[in-house]
């Protein structure tokens, strides 16, 4: 089979590899679609501490079950699934309390050596973290349960009430799915801004109430003149760059909450105003079994215009325009391989 193997930082080949054969409690996936997330761009130019290539990318994935593990159970050739690639030790007290996101000893699909990603003719999951999909979900809505499941998270995190008011830092592909989430959730107000005037676009597209161009306006300057204090009960920091830490903090109300959710690349400052305001800081990571159930279950109810999202395809062999395209195509949301073309 062919996958892409980032064997240093960026520094991507397509290479050949035997198709996987699945351990005891294994299932082997033919992948159909698999997308390009912030986090693959973040391992692409090694900016996760501690990173160790070679690795295969990809945790974004949808396809169908090739073969199954003598022990792994509930699974038949043909089934259309896609997986949780977070995976826990199961040992520790988050884990035992099913939140095994937090699990410090946790193993990652496409992030970790020995534990190959989606960008691949075939990836080998453990059956626990295998995810049915309903027979008539197309390999394209598979592949994005998992960015959903991320907002849908981002949700509970953000304890959103009915009639708030909510700014996101931020209109990537996570930052406009989550503003789909909270809206979902009751927000009656979601203002959205970003630097790319092509992503505020798509920002307006999906349903922003108002956006705001941060390269052009002073954005704490701008909220503050249209909602004063106290007009902003949920910021959600999409970006997670210093400045955007610092705007939320300053915009959001005395006694508002900020959740932070792109991982930052290079420290921030701690801002004084957490204390003197008593802002609720958290942070939002990943997600949990419950969280693709939510996210399955708002997709088949059509509340989120996934048939909306700009996408890109690239089959394995052009994987160096894939990655450009996802660097650097702000009018694109998601970039999707589909390894079973030519």
């Amino acid at each position: 089979m062919k996958r892409i193997v980032l064997t240093d930082r960026e520094t991507l080949q397509l290479e050949e590899a035997p198709v996987p054969a699945p351990g005891d409690e294994d299932v082997v996936i033919r992948v159909e679609r698999a997308g390009i997330c912030g986090s693959d761009a973040h391992f692409y130019r090694a900016e996760y501490k501690g990173t160790k290539f070679p690795l295969v990318l990809g945790h974004e994935f949808a396809g169908t079950v090739h073969s199954v593990g003598r022990k792994a159970a509930g699974f038949q050739p043909g089934d259309r699934v896609t997986a949780e690639p977070g995976i826990g030790c199961g040992r520790c007290d988050f884990c035992k309390s099913g939140a095994y996101n937090l699990c410090r000893s946790q193993d990652f699909i496409g992030g970790r050596p020995g534990f190959p990603g989606g960008f691949a003719e075939y990836v080998s999951v453990p059956a626990r973290m295998v995810i049915p999909l309903p027979q008539e979900m197309d390999f394209t809505t598979g592949c994005l349960v998992e960015p959903v499941a991320v907002a849908m998270h981002c949700l509970g995190r953000g304890k959103i009430q009915k009639g708030d008011t909510v700014l996101i830092l931020g209109a990537g592909a996570i930052g406009l799915l989550i503003a789909q989430a909270v809206r979902w959730g009751g927000a009656e107000k979601i203002i959205m801004s970003d630097v790319a005037p092509e992503r505020l676009a798509l920002a307006e597209k999906f349903g922003a109430d108002q956006v705001i161009d941060s390269g052009k306006e002073d954005l704490i300057r701008t909220i503050q003149e249209r909602y004063g204090e106290g007009g902003v009960d949920v910021v959600y920091d999409a970006a997670s760059v210093g400045p955007t830490f610092s705007q939320a903090v300053h915009v959001v109300k005395s006694g508002g909450r900020v959740i932070n959710v792109g991982e930052a690349a290079k420290p921030v400052e701690l801002e004084r105003d957490l204390l003197g305001r008593e802002i609720e800081l958290t942070g939002s990571r990943q997600y949990t079994r419950e969280d693709f159930t939510k996210a399955l279950e708002v997709i088949s109810t059509g509340e989120f215009p996934l048939d909306q999202v700009p996408i890109r395809y690239y089959p394995l062999s052009r994987y160096t325009e894939a990655f450009d395209t996802a660097l650097n195509d702000k009018a694109v949301m998601r970039v999707m391989f589909t390894p079973q073309e030519a």
